[in-house]
Order: structure tokens, then sequence, then C-alpha cells
């Protein structure tokens, strides 16, 4: 059982975008790349506002430019279209998955139809914003209230539907209502994000760094999770206890004298003893250090690429234990720009074997978002999703589908390019304009061509030229 399709309408740059996945199995993980700004964190942003409904706000301005427009005007228009933002996924299921989960969203018995179709959605109340607008007075002040308070007029809706026509206003009645809960049967969603609180200098309020926090808590929810894997700590403990009952009893024995004296008539009786507990030992008495016993790092010694590297692995691990924990059908990851502060070798480190990690993770499917060409170098070239602005709209391209398409009468020229744009020239993904060049006469010539060319425009106001000639030809370094 996997996700083989995810659309997003009319949410900030998403405004009619889909991300396909491999239809034929499980695509386990998905890089996706692309200039800043051009939808990358809206996507993730969208599955953590429905997957989390009770914690998310939305706005206004969670609404795509091009209709805003159109909520502005809905005071003006008598009868108006429905607005709303919505996300559609499909997933794929066969004879061998376990169905008891997701039976409820299999709305065709034909046994030779495998796809669940899911609608989450967020619509705007116009009638109930309507009336509220009736009691403002001027045109002005009705789009103020609207910017301002849109969020409060939105109806949060979960649906299983069986084809797009399904989703046409007037086929609305086919929608087959559902709650997130219900989808949480069916579907774990994580995310790691790009801020990780990792630092090599400052440590929070209670003295710990962030690795050693995590730690804390990965600990302290395996020992609620996995109390038989602590056996030997909760013995020793135990020993401990004891231990210190004894020196408890010697120490305070004349304050527990005189208290006799005091209380029930000399048969009073007090005592003080230990209550060790791993996670407070953990928590208040443990760090995170690197190196051997006699020669080692604290936490925050360590550089900011090696800390984020350590707090990412740990973050993924508890993941993983959380997925193995609730055992869901589909567990979905999605892990926000692991190259931050690392340098590229780390990257490259990373890249390689972190698929081998995400593999551990049962019924997985992941999503990075990068920015770094040497993550991409060492990806599958057809788990590559490029998002790509184009007219107040996000493209997300598989160019392996493309260019296998495009190139299928001549598979060796298809594989020379999928080998070239991944291992050799992934910075292409992230230039803004490229310059192809044959050869060493060529290499050569293209400085002075390029001197030529700003020789005869130097005397433009503002021009931008390598090697400035007069004052206002602007210089760039």
């Amino acid at each position: 059982m996997y996700i083989t399709s995810i659309s997003i309408n009319n949410f900030r740059l998403l405004k009619n975008s889909t991300i396909e996945l491999n239809n034929e199995k499980k695509q386990d993980l998905s890089l996706l790349i692309g200039k800043n700004n051009s939808g990358k964190t809206s996507f993730i942003v969208l599955f953590d506002k429905f997957f989390n409904p009770e914690s998310s706000n939305w706005s206004y301005n969670d609404f795509s430019r091009s209709i805003r427009k159109q909520i502005l005007k809905l005071s003006e228009v008598e009868d108006s279209t429905p607005i709303s933002i919505q996300m559609k996924l499909e997933i794929n299921y066969s004879k061998q998955d376990n169905l008891e989960n997701i039976s409820d969203f299999i709305l065709d018995l034909n046994p030779e139809e495998n796809v669940v179709k899911l609608l989450f959605e967020r619509s705007i109340d116009i009638p109930k914003l309507k009336k509220d607008l009736t009691s403002i007075s001027t045109p002005k002040n009705k789009k103020r209230f609207i910017i301002k308070n849109l969020g409060d007029y939105l109806i949060k809706k979960y649906y299983a539907y069986y084809n797009d026509d399904d989703l046409l206003p007037k086929n609305s009645g086919n929608l087959v209502e559902k709650t997130i809960a219900d989808i949480k049967k069916v579907i774990n969603f994580q995310v790691i994000h790009a801020k990780r609180n990792v630092s090599s200098s400052e440590s929070s309020g209670n003295n710990k760094t962030a690795l050693s926090e995590l730690a804390s808590k990965y600990f302290n929810n395996e020992n609620s999770f996995s109390k038989e894997n602590f056996d030997g700590i909760n013995d020793t403990i135990l020993e401990m206890d004891e231990k210190l009952n004894k020196q408890y009893n010697t120490h305070f024995k004349d304050y527990f004298k005189n208290v006799k004296e005091f209380i029930d008539d000399g048969e009073g009786e007090l005592n003080i003893i230990s209550n060790l507990e791993s996670k407070e030992i953990l928590s208040n008495s443990s760090k995170v250090v690197y190196g051997n016993p006699n020669s080692y790092l604290p936490e925050n010694q360590n550089g900011l690429g090696h800390l984020n590297i350590l707090f990412l692995l740990l973050q993924i691990e508890i993941k993983r234990k959380l997925f193995e924990q609730e055992k869901k059908d589909i567990n979905l990851l999605f892990i926000e720009e692991p190259e931050a502060h690392t340098h590229p070798q780390m990257q490259y480190i990373f890249a390689k074997r972190v698929k081998d990690i995400l593999n551990k993770i049962p019924n997985s499917q992941t999503f990075i978002t990068s920015h770094s060409s040497h993550i991409v170098s060492q990806c599958d070239f057809e788990d590559i999703r490029y998002f790509k602005v184009d007219n107040e709209n996000v493209l997300i391209k598989n160019f392996h589908k493309e260019l296998q398409k495009k190139y299928h009468s001549e598979p060796k020229h298809f594989k020379f390019i999928k080998q070239y744009l991944t291992l050799y020239t992934s910075e292409l993904f992230f230039a803004e304009k490229i310059i192809f060049i044959e050869g060493l006469s060529e290499k050569l010539l293209l400085p002075y061509f390029i001197q030529e060319y700003d020789k005869r425009r130097e005397s433009e106001d503002n021009y931008i030229c390598k090697l400035p000639l007069k004052p206002n030809c602007l210089k760039v370094e």
C-alpha cells in the first residue's frame, strides 16, 4: 500500500500542483528540489496543517494570490462558487495488503480497482461570512474584515471519493465524509523541520544542549513503550535505591529519633527512601559526549555540521520507533533541508547512506527537500521532483518520466542523460542561466567574447559588466 499521487489546489504558490510518484511500485524516497520560494516548504506545511488541525492556524494569506481578489469580492457577488484549499491523495493497494483500515475508503467493489482517493479540504463558509459582512458599512472595511478574520470562516472536511467528477460542485453529494481520525488509522505523518535548534555555543535554560535533550526524550519514550528492554537498567536502579536507603537511615538517625518524641506519643514512624527513576537520571544527570572516555568532547564543542547530522539521525530514529509502535499502513516522513550547516563531504555521505536508514522504517515513504547539489548527485534520478514557479503556480516536474518518453527510441542516450544530470552536473538544477562550452578553444574564447560585448554596451546607464571601463558601468566582482 503506497501513495502514488499528491495534488494541491489554492494553497499559497501551489495553485494547481501535482506530484506524481511511481505508479508501479512504492517510491520509497522523493527528493524535492528547486529555487527558494518555489513551494517546497509550503508542500510540507500543508500536510502539517491537515494532519494536525487542532494546532494549525489558517488565514487569508494561505490562499493563492490569484484567487484572493475573488475572496475579497464575496460581499459583492450574489451567487458565489465554492472556494477552498484542497489536497488530494491517491493510494494504491493490493490483495497482499491488510485492508482492515483502508476498507472504509474503498468505494468500488470491482476487484480490478485498487485505488483509494482522499480529499482534504478547508472551504470558506460563504453564507456565514456574507451574513456577518452585512453589518459592516464600507466596502474597504469589508475587505479588511475578510483579510483579518477569514480563518474563522473556514470549514474543515475530509472525504473519500471515486473519481474526479465527484469533485465538481454539482456532484458533491457523491463525496463520502470521513474524519482525520479515520485517515490517521491508515497514514502516520511525521516531519523533521529544517530548524533543528542545534548550537555549538549555547544551551537551553536547564543547561542541557539540544542533542542531550533529544536523547532524554528518546530514552523516556522508549522506557514508556518498551519496558521489557530496560530490565537491566531498572534492576540497577533498584539496587541503588536499597543502598541509598541504608545511607539515609544512618544519616537521619538522630532526626528520626527526635521526630518520635513529638508524633503519636512516641509511636510515630518517619523514613526517607530513595525513589530513583531512569528517566530522571538520564534527563538530569547524563549528557551526550563524543569520543573515548579518556578524551571526549562535550556536545557544544562539536561543529554545527557535526551536531546537525547527529541531531538529524537521532530524530529519524525517534520517528522510526514511533512508526513501529503505531503500526500504520503508510508511514509518511518529511525531512526538510538535511544539508544545513554541513560541508559537501558530509552531504555526500548523508545522501549515500540515508536510504539504508530509511529502509528500516516499515511501510515508509519519505520526502526530502534540499538545495544541495551534492545530495542530488548521489540520489537516483527517478526520485527527483523539481519545483518550478510558472505564472503564479508551481509545476512539479518529473524529469525522469519526461525524458524517458522523449528518448524512448534511444535508450542509450537516455541512460547517458540520467548519469550526466545527477552524477556530473547536478548544479544544473539550481542554476539561473546556463552557458554550454564545447571544448578548450571555446573556453578560452568565451571571456574574450564577453569583454567585447561589454565594450559595446559600456556607455549604457547601469549596464552590468565584468570589466568596467567607464564610471557608469557597474562592476561585478
